[in-house]
């Protein structure tokens, strides 16, 4: 790089040439261009690049310099790119006739007549020239790149990175007050490359963000897939995955989860030991269980309140050889409608004690080692199951009605549902029925004792039978043995026991509600459903661990527990999983409430969960005869939904799916639209529907005809604008476009009652119509491609405009500035001001139906039926700039396509069965809705949070949209965080815990 430019006149060469060796001599390099420039070069380009690789510029005064045009410019490029001038006088000039940048420096002159003139002339250059050289140099450094950028159109990889920008914004920083000053060439270089340096980590960050996000939502698929006793974990992995970029994997694994994951009403615990004895009781008031070597615990279920008992049991003594000083509660139960509870203790105490006050009632002394109490069905008897065999009391005389004597420990029973039989289960495999009034054996089962496994892992029992039931209508008895076996008899005693078997020991068995079925659950990990009569097994549920209990909530929902950690329930009708609770735990027993909907269910690490059925993110819109629903509305704010399935009538729903009026037609129907409330008469939710028989309709959701008008055709295209008091349609084989403003009365209108009816005349049939926000203009589009823009108030027209196609569409943005049209293989942008066509925006295919952003700066078109398989495709235009943004893509034809309000979701609706919601600037799909049929129709709630589909599976179906609910419900239903375990093995550099 040279140090030095020389500016010179030619006449001036010899004394520039002594000059120019002068500086060489003490080391200076010097451009000038006697020596630089080749031959063949483009000359002034050459001295210009010259100038902006010196560090200083040199300018020789003399007369000819003076009036030589070439210096001038050489002057005014140095002076352009900020370089620091000095100027040395070989001749006197008048100042006047000098540049305005030479003359208002200090000069250098060259007096050749005094002695060591020339020496102290270069000394004084000399000294000049290295005042702040590095600021120089540096200034020389920048204003070469920046040039470089300049002239390479702003080229973006020209711009200073990294360390080089930390270089350049240090030496701006220090530039304040010295020479040369920056260039604005440099401020402009330097901020440019800031912020293309921030956007390039905002880049490299969202690609990160996006590359963890993607990884996460794999993560938390396969866990679900793989793990199912950690669904709990497969959602918070989802949650993380959408917190860091909004994508369509992760929102449809939460999606599952959230149709899976049971939503827990209560966490409670009896402590650090395993939960046993769990009970329901007082109709469902209370909850009950006991843990190892502690009192029992008992829970108010609505709000999960302790209660205080008033004679707390601890254990003392247990470990020493001297008899303990007190007992532990070793079974508890509820009362079934009563607020009572028993507790027994280890000692065989059994309390009856009164909640919530938890005062003592009664109390008698029984045999120790009791593993079960259970009061009878009708709550008037009580029975306690264990070491010593069983005994029954009655509860309102206090007396022991029965007491029965086994060969063996007694570790299961059961009572009747009118208290008169029970059945227990002994440690050598036999299952006995007595009838407790008579004290008389009825009937015995006999199970084998040995084990078809040896390894004695978590959930096997030592009991020859782990469970007996009997059936409601009292006829059957079954016992679950440890010899794989569920054997059925009939209580009487009158045929063999059936014999049902699984492949391991058998830990559970259940009859359910009406007599008809029994359930079982085995270490073999199934539950499975056997159909009394035929003895037919009817389903098989699969867990990944052992399956510890089994209850029917209804007769066609049925409830399991394992030691995968999970409890469950089953749709019997169906076959498939409803709700799955997590406790992270061995689940040892689950029961369900008398309500049909809470279940309660207990885990060995001292877990207790109440818990109700799992919500999904959708409402399902019931419909009646299963017919195509092909048109939807929402208003979310006002609490209803609209759906048409293929018919007269409109359904009206509340969003929770209960129906909240029907709009009754005469004929079938075009569209449905939801009418926002507005300021005035018009201050309440309304809808609005058009139909064959002409008829244009307003309702309220309830069903009452609030507007109606008809026009003398099929209503086929209608419009609103945004104060929903104007109207506009166009009819099937209509030549006209009528718009109108509704009156302030309700009823079924004349012509003479419409306000300000306008007909907008065509030579052809009118297709489409679209209104202005503020209604002032309506446009109308025609099969003979004719486009006719008017003024809807007077019904002058303003514009009229030929096309020669169909005019399959037309929109008025937002400002009510341009008009869209879709003629052909383009969108049309038309000026509504001027008439004038302000561009045509190409499509591969026949255009279609468009949407257009609430902003007005996007618009998303469709691809016509007309283009086959580019209908499956849509287009997203930047209005402004006239440029294609994206395209969104489905597998098959779309049929439908909206903006959300706040303009940041694309929505479409496919014949692909499904509907899927879009990020419009980079087509990056965010959620996936399916369905089992086309979907039809689609639309989205004020504030973008609900979308609404319709499809031919003849289901409507309302669906949470945005990431930002699914993140918060997510987070609830999972009931915690990632553990720092979990996070430091997905997240792994990311160890702290997200915000829920």
């Amino acid at each position: 790089m040279s140090h030095v430019f020389v500016s010179y006149s030619r006449r001036d060469a010899v004394r520039a040439r002594e000059l120019c060796s002068l500086l060489l001599a003490r080391g200076r390099d010097v451009w000038a261009d006697w020596q630089d420039i080749p031959p063949a070069s483009k000359w002034l380009r050459e001295v210009y690049d010259g100038i902006a690789a010196a560090d200083a510029f040199l300018f020789l005064i003399s007369p000819d310099s003076a009036q030589s045009r070439v210096c001038r410019l050489e002057v005014s490029h140095a002076v352009a790119t900020g370089k620091r001038l000095l100027p040395v006088v070989l001749s006197p000039v008048p100042s006047a006739s000098l540049p305005g940048a030479i003359r208002a420096l200090d000069w250098i002159v060259i007096d050749d007549t005094a002695p060591h003139g020339v020496d102290a002339a270069i000394a004084e250059i000399m000294e000049a020239l290295d005042v702040d050289l590095e600021h120089v140099r540096e200034h020389t450094w920048l204003q070469g790149r920046a040039e470089a950028w300049r002239l390479a159109d702003h080229d973006p990889s020209l711009l200073l990175r990294g360390l080089e920008l930390v270089r350049g914004q240090r030496w701006l920083a220090a530039a304040t007050g010295k020479d040369p000053v920056p260039t604005a060439l440099q401020g402009e270089y330097l901020t440019s490359a800031q912020l293309q340096q921030a956007a390039d980590a905002e880049r490299l960050q969202q690609l990160y963000r996006s590359a963890v996000s993607r990884q996460l939502a794999a993560q938390a698929d396969v866990v679900a897939r793989r793990q199912p006793q950690l669904l709990d974990r497969s959602v918070l992995l989802a949650v993380e995955s959408l917190r860091r970029q909004p994508g369509a994997e992760a929102d449809a694994v939460l999606r599952r989860g959230l149709e899976l994951l049971a939503t827990t009403a209560q966490r409670l615990s009896v402590g650090d030991t395993p939960a046993r004895s769990l009970t329901v009781g007082g109709d469902g008031r209370w909850v009950a269980a006991c843990g190892d070597g502690r009192d029992a615990s008992i829970w108010a279920a609505a709000d999960g309140t302790p209660v205080a008992l008033a004679a707390p049991v601890t254990l003392d003594g247990l470990d020493q050889e001297e008899p303990a000083e007190h007992a532990w509660a070793s079974a508890v139960a509820l009362h079934p409608f009563d607020d009572t509870a028993a507790i027994v203790a280890s000692d065989g105490v059994t309390r009856l004690v009164s909640l919530p006050d938890g005062a003592e009632r009664a109390r008698w002394s029984g045999e120790p080692g009791v593993r079960a109490a259970l009061f009878s069905p009708d709550g008037d008897r009580l029975a306690c199951v264990g070491d010593g065999g069983a005994q029954v009391h009655d509860l309102v005389s206090g007396q022991l009605v029965v007491s029965v004597r086994a060969q063996a420990p007694a570790w299961a029973g059961a009572l009747s549902a009118d208290g008169r039989l029970l059945i227990v289960g002994t440690e050598d495999g036999r299952a006995t029925v007595w009838d407790i009034d008579s004290r008389r054996e009825l009937s015995a089962a006999q199970h084998g004792t040995e084990r078809q496994v040896f390894a004695l892992e978590a959930g096997a029992s030592d009991a020859g039978v782990a469970a007996v039931a009997l059936s409601s209508d009292g006829r059957w008895g079954a016992s679950a043995g440890v010899d794989g076996a569920v054997l059925v008899w009939p209580v009487d005693g009158s045929r063999t026991p059936v014999v049902l078997q699984h492949q391991r020991e058998v830990l559970a068995v259940a009859f359910g509600p009406d007599s008809t079925l029994l359930a079982s659950g085995s270490m073999d990990g199934t539950a499975r459903v056997w159909s009394l009569g035929d003895w037919q097994e009817v389903h098989r549920f699969s867990h990944a661990g052992a399956v510890s209990d089994v209850a029917f909530a209804t007769d066609r929902v049925l409830l399991t527990a394992s030691g995968d950690g999970t409890a469950r329930s089953f749709d019997l009708h169906t076959g498939h999983e409803k709700t799955r609770a997590v406790h992270g735990a061995f689940v040892s027993a689950v029961r369900p409430f008398p309500d049909g909907q809470r279940v309660c269910s207990a885990a060995w690490d001292g877990s207790v969960h109440v818990w109700l059925p799992a919500r999904g993110t959708d409402v399902a819109i019931p419909h009646q005869g299963g017919a195509p629903v092909t048109n939807v509305a929402l208003d979310a704010e006002a609490g209803y939904v609209a759906t048409y399935p293929t018919g007269h009538d409109v359904i009206v729903s509340w969003l929770d799916g209960r129906e909240r009026g029907v709009l009754r037609h005469d004929d079938f129907l075009d569209d449905v639209v939801a009418l926002r409330p507005v300021a005035g008469a018009l201050d309440r939710p309304r809808v609005l529907t058009t139909c064959w028989d002409g008829s244009v309709t307003v309702w309220s959701p309830e069903g009452a005809v609030l507007h109606r008008f008809r026009v003398p055709a099929r209503v086929w295209a209608v419009a609103v604008d945004a104060t929903t008091r104007r109207c506009a349609v166009a009819g099937e084989g209509m030549q006209e476009a009528w718009t109108w403003t509704w009156p302030d009365h309700a009823g079924d209108h004349s012509a003479s009652e419409i306000v300000g009816l306008v007909a907008v005349t065509h030579d052809a049939q009118v297709r489409t119509v679209a209104l202005s926000a503020d209604g002032a203009l309506l446009v109308s589009g025609s099969d003979d491609g004719v486009v006719v823009v008017t003024d809807s108030a007077s019904g002058v027209e303003r514009h009229r405009l030929m096309f020669g196609n169909i005019v399959w569409h037309v929109a008025v943005t937002p400002s009510g500035h341009e008009v869209l049209v879709a003629a052909g293989n383009e969108l049309v942008v038309v000026d509504a001001r001027t008439g004038e066509i302000a561009a045509r925006l190409p499509h591969p295919g026949e255009t279609g139906i468009f949407a257009v952003d609430p902003t007005g700066e996007l618009a998303v078109v469709l691809i016509g039926d007309l283009a086959p398989g580019l209908d499956r495709q849509a287009v997203v235009w930047h209005l402004a700039s006239r440029r294609e943004v994206t395209r969104i893509r489905h597998e098959e034809r779309i049929h439908a396509v909206r903006f959300s309000p706040d303009g940041g979701t694309i929505a479409t609706a496919s014949q692909d069965r499904t509907a899927r919601l879009w990020e419009p600037l980079t087509g990056r799909e965010l959620v996936r809705i399916d369905h089992d049929g086309i979907v039809y129709a689609i639309a989205l709630s004020a504030d973008s949070r609900h979308v609404v589909t319709g499809s031919g599976d003849g289901t409507a179906r309302l669906t949470l949209a945005t990431a930002h609910d699914l993140i918060e419900l997510g987070a609830e239903r999972a009931g915690r965080q990632l553990t720092p375990e979990e996070r430091r093995f997905y997240l792994p550099g990311d160890s702290e815990p997200s915000r829920s």
